[in-house]
């Protein structure tokens, strides 16, 4: 059964003459499977396939399961935490790969000082970002079509009637960058080093960064243990997509070799122990103010026990591998005032 995204897009966009070059996904499918799927894949022009793909149905599939409540849920929360420690201090912070700005507005509504810029490839899932950001009545937050490796190129939903439509994301003009669970749709290594290097550019020096995605993992019963863990709370077409993500993952030794090649000297990256499934490329974190932590604690107390599960398996396995102060841990320990 070919079920990774890779076989997704060429199935949809590129046709059976082009599938049946792809080998087939079997239990025994290697890190050189994967390789070679991303080498077949770098001699094509897919920006603008890809971003049809997720203008239908698919968008409309990933929007239903990543909003409301849910395992998604309970990590953008810790996300928001986490997010929030390493940005204060920021005036912008870009959100690359926005998708329906699920995660965006949590930061948003935790940092309402600091102003967002959301970018998505994908004109629907921006448009529903804006939707998202009109109905919760957020001021901080502006959202906008563009390409996680050329940032030159920039589309503006709304605009003035004196500014352009398409506008360039300077060198070293952004304050910090955010982007969740976006890194495994790039397809090949080169896409990778071409996004890291665009980021760079972009960030003004010592910028604050967050960065997270899945690492893939040696083994398939390694995917399907943690696939199968979410499995009882989403739709089957959103697991099936869940587990194909992993598959779709850059090895946590590519994260890192990439993230000390291309990105700047104060950014680390850290990942979950003794399995690799989730890697952290981020910036020094700051201290949350009293009143941000108070946020933190209220936000994350109604989270049902059975997400909240994963999200603290999440958390022990970042502490084991040498992630520290985690926020939930400072914000739980507030009483109620």
């Amino acid at each position: 059964m070919k079920n990774t995204l890779f076989y997704t897009i060429a199935h949809e966009v590129m046709g059976k003459a082009f599938q049946d070059r792809l080998p087939e996904f079997t239990p025994d499918e290697t890190s050189e499977d994967i390789n070679l799927i991303r080498q077949e894949l770098a001699s094509l022009t897919l920006t603008d396939a890809s971003s049809a793909l997720y203008d239908g149905d698919m968008a409309d599939d990933y929007i239903s399961n990543v909003t409301g409540d849910g395992t998604m849920s309970a990590f953008y929360r810790f996300h928001a935490a986490r997010i929030s420690q390493v940005i204060q201090g920021c005036s912008h912070v870009v959100d690359l790969c926005c998708g329906p700005a699920e995660q965006l507005s949590l930061v948003a509504e935790l940092n309402p000082d600091i102003h967002f810029t959301g970018i998505d490839l994908s004109p629907a899932m921006a448009q529903e970002a804006q939707k998202r950001i009109r109905a919760l009545g957020l001021k901080n937050v502006t959202i906008k079509v563009g390409n996680i490796k050329n940032l030159k190129s920039v589309l503006r939903l709304e605009r003035d009637k004196d500014q352009n439509e398409f506008e360039v994301i300077e060198d070293g003009s952004v304050e910090g960058v955010i982007s969740t669970m976006a890194l495994h749709h790039l397809y090949t290594e080169k896409d990778l080093a071409q996004a890291m290097t665009e980021i760079s550019r972009v960030m003004k020096p010592q910028a604050a960064m967050y960065i997270v995605d899945f690492s893939r993992m040696k083994f398939k019963s390694s995917v399907d243990y943690f696939a199968d863990l979410s499995a009882p709370h989403q739709t089957k077409e959103f697991n099936d997509e869940y587990r194909n993500s992993m598959h779709a993952a850059f090895r946590y030794t590519t994260l890192a070799e990439f993230t000390a090649q291309y990105l700047p000297e104060h950014v680390k990256i850290h990942t979950t122990r003794p399995v690799p499934m989730l890697s952290i490329i981020k910036s020094a974190d700051k201290v949350l103010p009293l009143a941000k932590l108070r946020k933190i604690r209220d936000m994350t107390k109604d989270i049902k026990p059975e997400y909240m599960k994963q999200v603290n398996d999440a958390r022990m396995c970042l502490r084991f591998g040498g992630l520290k102060n985690d926020p939930l841990t400072l914000a739980r320990s507030l009483k109620e005032s």
